[in-house]
Protein backbone atom coordinates (compact mmCIF):
# COMPACT_ATOMS: atom_id res chain seq x y z
CA UNK A 1 0.00 0.00 0.00
CA UNK A 2 0.83 3.18 -0.91
CA UNK A 3 1.78 5.96 2.10
CA UNK A 4 -0.45 8.78 0.41
CA UNK A 5 -3.40 7.56 1.80
CA UNK A 6 -3.38 9.93 4.72
CA UNK A 7 -6.66 9.97 7.41
CA UNK A 8 -6.58 11.79 10.46
CA UNK A 9 -6.75 8.39 12.73
CA UNK A 10 -2.99 7.25 11.50
CA UNK A 11 -3.50 4.80 14.31
CA UNK A 12 -6.58 2.77 12.40
CA UNK A 13 -3.98 2.47 9.08
CA UNK A 14 -0.85 1.28 10.63
CA UNK A 15 -2.71 -1.48 12.17
CA UNK A 16 -4.66 -2.06 8.80
CA UNK A 17 -0.85 -2.43 7.40
CA UNK A 18 0.34 -4.26 10.36
CA UNK A 19 -3.32 -6.52 10.06
CA UNK A 20 -1.40 -7.23 6.06
CA UNK A 21 1.33 -8.19 7.02
CA UNK A 22 0.34 -10.66 9.65
CA UNK A 23 -2.03 -12.07 7.55
CA UNK A 24 0.68 -13.08 4.57
CA UNK A 25 -1.18 -10.95 1.82
CA UNK A 26 0.28 -9.36 -0.86
CA UNK A 27 -0.52 -5.48 -0.37
CA UNK A 28 -0.71 -4.80 -4.23
CA UNK A 29 -3.70 -7.42 -4.12
CA UNK A 30 -5.85 -5.27 -1.58
CA UNK A 31 -6.37 -2.05 -3.82
CA UNK A 32 -7.81 -0.29 -0.74
CA UNK A 33 -9.57 2.69 -1.64
CA UNK A 34 -9.60 6.35 0.17
CA UNK A 35 -13.26 5.45 1.16
CA UNK A 36 -12.77 2.52 2.53
CA UNK A 37 -9.75 3.95 4.87
CA UNK A 38 -12.33 6.88 5.83
CA UNK A 39 -14.38 4.15 7.11
CA UNK A 40 -11.76 2.72 8.89
CA UNK A 41 -10.51 5.93 11.12
CA UNK A 42 -14.00 5.57 12.75
CA UNK A 43 -14.05 1.61 13.90
CA UNK A 44 -12.90 3.53 17.46
CA UNK A 45 -15.85 5.45 17.87
CA UNK A 46 -18.43 2.93 15.92
CA UNK A 47 -20.41 0.00 17.66
CA UNK A 48 -21.63 -1.16 14.13
CA UNK A 49 -19.34 -3.73 12.57
CA UNK A 50 -20.02 -5.00 9.50
CA UNK A 51 -18.15 -7.67 8.32
CA UNK A 52 -18.81 -10.05 5.01
CA UNK A 53 -16.58 -13.17 4.69
CA UNK A 54 -16.97 -15.75 2.17
CA UNK A 55 -19.51 -18.52 4.01
CA UNK A 56 -19.61 -16.76 7.01
CA UNK A 57 -15.67 -17.38 7.41
CA UNK A 58 -13.66 -14.50 8.12
CA UNK A 59 -10.76 -15.40 7.16
CA UNK A 60 -8.74 -14.95 3.77
CA UNK A 61 -8.76 -18.11 1.19
CA UNK A 62 -5.46 -17.88 -0.35
CA UNK A 63 -6.82 -19.72 -3.27
CA UNK A 64 -9.30 -16.66 -4.67
CA UNK A 65 -6.30 -14.39 -4.97
CA UNK A 66 -3.10 -16.44 -5.10
CA UNK A 67 -2.91 -17.19 -8.44
CA UNK A 68 -0.61 -18.06 -11.34
CA UNK A 69 -2.38 -17.51 -14.05
CA UNK A 70 -1.64 -14.28 -14.60
CA UNK A 71 0.79 -15.60 -17.91
CA UNK A 72 -2.05 -17.01 -19.65
CA UNK A 73 -4.43 -14.09 -18.69
CA UNK A 74 -7.10 -15.32 -16.51
CA UNK A 75 -6.02 -13.28 -13.81
CA UNK A 76 -8.57 -10.67 -14.49
CA UNK A 77 -11.11 -12.79 -14.29
CA UNK A 78 -10.86 -13.61 -10.66
CA UNK A 79 -9.36 -10.19 -9.31
CA UNK A 80 -12.71 -8.17 -8.55
CA UNK A 81 -13.81 -11.10 -6.70
CA UNK A 82 -10.27 -11.57 -4.84
CA UNK A 83 -10.16 -7.77 -4.30
CA UNK A 84 -13.64 -7.64 -2.67
CA UNK A 85 -13.28 -10.69 -0.38
CA UNK A 86 -9.66 -9.74 0.69
CA UNK A 87 -11.09 -5.70 1.46
CA UNK A 88 -14.54 -7.00 3.25
CA UNK A 89 -12.57 -9.60 5.17
CA UNK A 90 -10.02 -7.10 6.47
CA UNK A 91 -12.23 -4.55 7.04
CA UNK A 92 -14.50 -6.91 9.54
CA UNK A 93 -11.33 -7.80 10.92
CA UNK A 94 -10.05 -4.68 11.91
CA UNK A 95 -13.41 -3.82 13.05
CA UNK A 96 -13.38 -6.55 15.49
CA UNK A 97 -10.07 -5.74 16.72
CA UNK A 98 -11.63 -1.98 17.55
CA UNK A 99 -14.04 -3.13 19.05
CA UNK A 100 -11.98 -5.24 21.74
CA UNK A 101 -9.15 -2.30 22.23
CA UNK A 102 -12.39 -0.21 22.95
CA UNK A 103 -12.73 -2.59 26.14
CA UNK A 104 -9.12 -2.23 27.13
CA UNK A 105 -9.46 1.21 27.64
CA UNK A 106 -12.88 1.23 29.57
CA UNK A 107 -10.68 -0.69 32.01
CA UNK A 108 -7.65 1.01 32.12
CA UNK A 109 -9.78 4.10 32.51
CA UNK A 110 -11.60 2.28 35.18
CA UNK A 111 -8.68 0.90 37.31
CA UNK A 112 -7.25 4.71 37.18
CA UNK A 113 -10.17 5.92 39.03
CA UNK A 114 -9.65 3.33 41.56
CA UNK A 115 -6.12 4.49 41.73
CA UNK A 116 -7.11 8.06 42.49
CA UNK A 117 -9.39 6.62 45.01
CA UNK A 118 -7.38 4.60 47.00
CA UNK A 119 -4.57 7.56 46.70
CA UNK A 120 -7.36 9.66 48.71
CA UNK A 121 -8.49 6.91 51.18
CA UNK A 122 -4.77 6.25 52.21
CA UNK A 123 -4.68 10.65 52.53
CA UNK A 124 -7.52 10.27 55.03
CA UNK A 125 -5.68 7.19 56.89
CA UNK A 126 -2.84 8.92 57.35
CA UNK A 127 -4.59 12.34 58.55
CA UNK A 128 -6.60 10.46 61.26
CA UNK A 129 -5.40 11.74 63.93
CA UNK A 130 -4.94 15.57 62.37
CA UNK A 131 -6.74 18.24 64.37
CA UNK A 132 -8.79 20.17 61.50
CA UNK A 133 -8.41 17.53 58.86
CA UNK A 134 -11.43 17.32 56.31
CA UNK A 135 -11.60 13.99 54.50
CA UNK A 136 -11.04 14.10 50.59
CA UNK A 137 -13.44 12.19 48.52
CA UNK A 138 -12.74 11.74 44.76
CA UNK A 139 -15.59 11.53 42.66
CA UNK A 140 -16.05 9.20 39.45
CA UNK A 141 -17.84 10.84 36.21
CA UNK A 142 -19.20 7.79 33.47
CA UNK A 143 -18.75 8.99 30.04
CA UNK A 144 -21.95 8.88 28.00
CA UNK A 145 -23.32 5.59 27.48
CA UNK A 146 -23.65 4.18 23.64
CA UNK A 147 -26.86 1.93 22.20
CA UNK A 148 -26.74 -1.12 20.98
CA UNK A 149 -29.13 -2.31 18.17
CA UNK A 150 -30.02 -5.57 16.92
CA UNK A 151 -29.04 -5.88 13.21
CA UNK A 152 -29.47 -8.52 9.98
CA UNK A 153 -27.52 -11.41 9.87
CA UNK A 154 -25.39 -9.05 6.58
CA UNK A 155 -24.73 -6.38 9.19
CA UNK A 156 -27.40 -4.07 8.25
CA UNK A 157 -29.49 -2.32 10.40
CA UNK A 158 -33.42 -3.21 9.61
CA UNK A 159 -35.28 0.72 8.70
CA UNK A 160 -39.38 -0.46 9.71
CA UNK A 161 -40.13 3.56 9.33
CA UNK A 162 -36.70 4.74 7.61
CA UNK A 163 -34.98 5.33 10.66
CA UNK A 164 -31.94 3.60 12.57
CA UNK A 165 -34.07 4.80 15.60
CA UNK A 166 -36.52 2.33 15.05
CA UNK A 167 -34.28 -0.06 15.14
CA UNK A 168 -34.60 -3.09 18.25
CA UNK A 169 -32.06 -1.89 21.54
CA UNK A 170 -30.02 -4.54 22.30
CA UNK A 171 -28.80 -3.04 25.59
CA UNK A 172 -26.17 -0.41 26.03
CA UNK A 173 -22.15 -0.08 26.90
CA UNK A 174 -20.06 1.97 28.99
CA UNK A 175 -17.53 3.64 27.63
CA UNK A 176 -15.75 4.27 30.59
CA UNK A 177 -15.22 6.69 33.88
CA UNK A 178 -12.78 9.45 34.75
CA UNK A 179 -12.25 11.33 38.10
CA UNK A 180 -14.10 14.63 37.84
CA UNK A 181 -12.83 16.11 40.82
CA UNK A 182 -11.47 15.32 44.21
CA UNK A 183 -14.31 16.81 47.10
CA UNK A 184 -13.37 17.93 50.16
CA UNK A 185 -15.82 16.80 53.02
CA UNK A 186 -16.26 19.99 55.57
CA UNK A 187 -18.26 18.48 58.26
CA UNK A 188 -18.34 18.72 61.81
CA UNK A 189 -15.47 16.88 63.37
CA UNK A 190 -15.85 15.44 66.87
CA UNK A 191 -14.56 17.81 69.79
CA UNK A 192 -12.04 16.46 72.34
CA UNK A 193 -11.51 18.11 75.67
CA UNK A 194 -8.16 19.23 76.31
CA UNK A 195 -8.56 21.79 79.39
CA UNK A 196 -5.71 23.45 77.64
CA UNK A 197 -5.99 27.15 77.63
CA UNK A 198 -4.28 27.56 74.10
CA UNK A 199 -6.20 24.56 72.36
CA UNK A 200 -9.29 25.80 70.40
CA UNK A 201 -11.71 24.20 68.25
CA UNK A 202 -15.10 25.93 65.85
CA UNK A 203 -18.40 24.62 66.32
CA UNK A 204 -19.85 25.67 62.72
CA UNK A 205 -18.83 26.97 60.00
CA UNK A 206 -15.99 29.31 59.41
CA UNK A 207 -12.14 28.96 59.62
CA UNK A 208 -9.57 30.78 61.71
CA UNK A 209 -6.93 32.77 59.83
CA UNK A 210 -3.09 32.81 60.73
CA UNK A 211 0.05 34.37 58.90
CA UNK A 212 2.52 32.43 56.96
CA UNK A 213 5.12 33.35 55.04
CA UNK A 214 3.19 33.05 52.10
CA UNK A 215 0.25 34.59 52.87
CA UNK A 216 -2.56 34.66 54.92
CA UNK A 217 -4.07 30.90 55.34
CA UNK A 218 -7.41 29.15 56.74
CA UNK A 219 -7.31 26.94 59.16
CA UNK A 220 -9.53 24.61 61.88
CA UNK A 221 -6.87 23.26 63.47
CA UNK A 222 -6.51 25.00 66.91
CA UNK A 223 -3.74 23.64 68.96
CA UNK A 224 -2.17 26.83 69.53
CA UNK A 225 1.10 27.60 71.71
CA UNK A 226 2.70 30.88 72.76
CA UNK A 227 6.11 31.69 71.18
CA UNK A 228 8.91 33.17 73.43
CA UNK A 229 7.96 36.81 72.61
CA UNK A 230 4.24 36.03 73.81
CA UNK A 231 2.40 35.60 70.52
CA UNK A 232 -0.45 32.92 70.08
CA UNK A 233 1.35 30.70 67.38
CA UNK A 234 0.33 27.13 65.77
CA UNK A 235 2.83 24.24 66.13
CA UNK A 236 4.64 25.46 63.05
CA UNK A 237 5.45 28.89 64.28
CA UNK A 238 2.90 31.13 62.14
CA UNK A 239 1.19 34.00 63.83
CA UNK A 240 -2.19 33.29 64.46
CA UNK A 241 -4.11 36.64 63.67
CA UNK A 242 -7.10 38.77 65.83
CA UNK A 243 -8.57 41.40 62.95
CA UNK A 244 -6.38 44.07 64.37
CA UNK A 245 -3.18 41.67 63.95
CA UNK A 246 -1.48 39.01 65.61
CA UNK A 247 -2.47 38.32 69.01
CA UNK A 248 -0.04 38.78 72.42
CA UNK A 249 -1.18 37.03 75.39
CA UNK A 250 -0.01 35.86 78.81
CA UNK A 251 -0.54 32.20 80.35
CA UNK A 252 -2.75 31.80 83.16
CA UNK A 253 -3.78 35.15 81.98
CA UNK A 254 -6.66 35.93 78.82
CA UNK A 255 -9.85 34.23 78.10
CA UNK A 256 -11.48 33.69 75.26
CA UNK A 257 -15.58 33.12 75.45
CA UNK A 258 -17.54 32.18 72.29
CA UNK A 259 -17.73 35.01 70.48
CA UNK A 260 -14.26 34.82 69.93
CA UNK A 261 -12.90 37.67 71.73
CA UNK A 262 -10.32 37.37 74.01
CA UNK A 263 -9.86 38.92 77.18
CA UNK A 264 -7.18 39.32 79.68
CA UNK A 265 -6.31 41.15 83.46
CA UNK A 266 -4.42 44.24 82.63
CA UNK A 267 -2.93 44.03 86.23
CA UNK A 268 -0.38 41.38 84.91
CA UNK A 269 -0.35 42.49 81.26
CA UNK A 270 2.29 44.97 81.79
CA UNK A 271 5.22 43.50 82.26
CA UNK A 272 6.01 40.34 79.66
CA UNK A 273 8.75 38.85 81.83
CA UNK A 274 5.91 38.47 84.96
CA UNK A 275 4.67 34.81 85.54
CA UNK A 276 0.92 34.60 86.86
CA UNK A 277 -0.61 31.33 88.17
CA UNK A 278 -4.25 30.60 88.37
CA UNK A 279 -4.26 31.13 92.52
CA UNK A 280 -3.49 34.12 92.46
CA UNK A 281 -5.44 36.00 89.52
CA UNK A 282 -8.26 37.55 90.60
CA UNK A 283 -9.26 39.17 87.32
CA UNK A 284 -10.18 42.81 88.97
CA UNK A 285 -9.08 44.70 85.95
CA UNK A 286 -10.43 42.63 82.86
CA UNK A 287 -9.70 44.44 79.33
CA UNK A 288 -10.19 43.31 75.51
CA UNK A 289 -7.53 42.30 73.88
CA UNK A 290 -8.76 41.44 69.98
CA UNK A 291 -11.03 39.24 69.10
CA UNK A 292 -10.17 36.04 66.80
CA UNK A 293 -10.28 36.74 62.78
CA UNK A 294 -12.91 34.19 61.70
CA UNK A 295 -13.65 34.14 58.56
CA UNK A 296 -15.52 32.57 55.74
CA UNK A 297 -15.69 32.21 52.06
CA UNK A 298 -18.58 31.50 49.60
CA UNK A 299 -17.70 28.48 48.01
CA UNK A 300 -15.62 26.63 50.24
CA UNK A 301 -15.52 23.66 48.27
CA UNK A 302 -13.12 25.36 46.16
CA UNK A 303 -10.78 25.69 48.63
CA UNK A 304 -6.84 24.16 47.87
CA UNK A 305 -5.33 22.22 50.41
CA UNK A 306 -1.59 23.30 51.80
CA UNK A 307 -0.70 21.04 54.06
CA UNK A 308 -1.24 21.08 57.91
CA UNK A 309 -4.66 21.86 57.82
CA UNK A 310 -4.18 24.89 56.06
CA UNK A 311 -5.97 26.05 53.27
CA UNK A 312 -5.47 28.75 50.41
CA UNK A 313 -8.50 30.77 48.66
CA UNK A 314 -9.22 30.49 45.36
CA UNK A 315 -10.64 32.67 41.95
CA UNK A 316 -13.46 29.65 42.56
CA UNK A 317 -13.60 30.09 46.05
CA UNK A 318 -13.87 33.91 46.59
CA UNK A 319 -11.97 35.98 48.70
CA UNK A 320 -12.12 35.27 52.57
CA UNK A 321 -14.75 37.35 54.70
CA UNK A 322 -14.73 37.70 58.37
CA UNK A 323 -17.89 36.90 59.45
CA UNK A 324 -20.47 39.17 61.20
CA UNK A 325 -22.11 39.04 64.24
CA UNK A 326 -24.95 35.99 64.69
CA UNK A 327 -23.68 34.00 62.16
CA UNK A 328 -20.01 33.50 63.48
CA UNK A 329 -19.34 30.47 64.75
CA UNK A 330 -19.01 28.94 68.51
CA UNK A 331 -15.35 28.90 69.94
CA UNK A 332 -14.59 26.47 72.68
CA UNK A 333 -11.53 26.69 74.52
CA UNK A 334 -9.56 23.85 75.90
CA UNK A 335 -11.33 22.10 72.96
CA UNK A 336 -10.09 20.13 69.58
CA UNK A 337 -11.73 18.91 67.08
CA UNK A 338 -10.40 15.87 65.15
CA UNK A 339 -10.86 14.67 62.14
CA UNK A 340 -14.08 13.62 60.14
CA UNK A 341 -12.25 10.77 59.44
CA UNK A 342 -14.00 7.44 60.09
CA UNK A 343 -11.12 4.48 59.99
CA UNK A 344 -13.71 1.92 59.73
CA UNK A 345 -15.51 3.24 56.95
CA UNK A 346 -12.07 3.88 54.90
CA UNK A 347 -11.17 0.47 55.83
CA UNK A 348 -14.12 -1.02 53.88
CA UNK A 349 -14.09 1.38 51.21
CA UNK A 350 -9.96 0.42 50.38
CA UNK A 351 -11.52 -3.20 50.13
CA UNK A 352 -14.12 -2.13 47.76
CA UNK A 353 -11.46 0.07 45.84
CA UNK A 354 -8.95 -3.21 45.62
CA UNK A 355 -12.06 -5.28 44.62
CA UNK A 356 -13.10 -2.95 41.66
CA UNK A 357 -9.33 -2.53 40.41
CA UNK A 358 -8.86 -6.52 40.58
CA UNK A 359 -12.32 -6.59 38.62
CA UNK A 360 -10.88 -4.32 36.13
CA UNK A 361 -7.37 -5.80 36.06
CA UNK A 362 -9.40 -8.99 35.36
CA UNK A 363 -10.88 -7.34 31.87
CA UNK A 364 -7.98 -5.96 30.61
CA UNK A 365 -6.37 -9.55 30.68
CA UNK A 366 -9.62 -11.11 29.08
CA UNK A 367 -9.57 -8.87 26.65
CA UNK A 368 -5.91 -9.24 25.47
CA UNK A 369 -6.85 -13.34 25.30
CA UNK A 370 -9.08 -12.35 22.90
CA UNK A 371 -7.06 -10.34 21.17
CA UNK A 372 -4.31 -12.65 20.82
CA UNK A 373 -7.46 -15.27 19.94
CA UNK A 374 -8.67 -12.79 16.75
CA UNK A 375 -4.82 -12.93 15.61
CA UNK A 376 -3.89 -16.21 15.85
CA UNK A 377 -7.03 -17.59 14.53
CA UNK A 378 -9.21 -15.68 12.52
CA UNK A 379 -6.59 -13.68 10.87
CA UNK A 380 -4.77 -17.10 10.52
CA UNK A 381 -5.06 -18.01 6.73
Amino acid sequence: MERHYHRKNGRVERNFLALIAKTGTRTQDLRITNALLYQLSYLGVALTIQKRATNGNPRLHQGSCDTTDNESGARGSNKGKCHETARDTVQGTVAEEAFVVRGLFTAASGMNVQQNRLDEIANNLANVDLNGYKKDTAIQKAFPEMLIRRMNANGVYRFPFGSVDTAPIVGVVGTGVETNEVFTNFTQGAMKQTENDFDLALEGRGFMTVQTPQGERLTRNGAFLVNSDGYLVTKSGDFVLGETGPIKLKKNNFVIDEDGTVWQNSTFAADDKRLVSQAENQWENIERVDRLKLVDVKRERYLQKQGNSYWRTTDESGDAQIIGPGVRPKVRQGFLEGANVNAVQEMVEMIEVNRAYDANQKTIQTEDALIGKLWNEVVRV
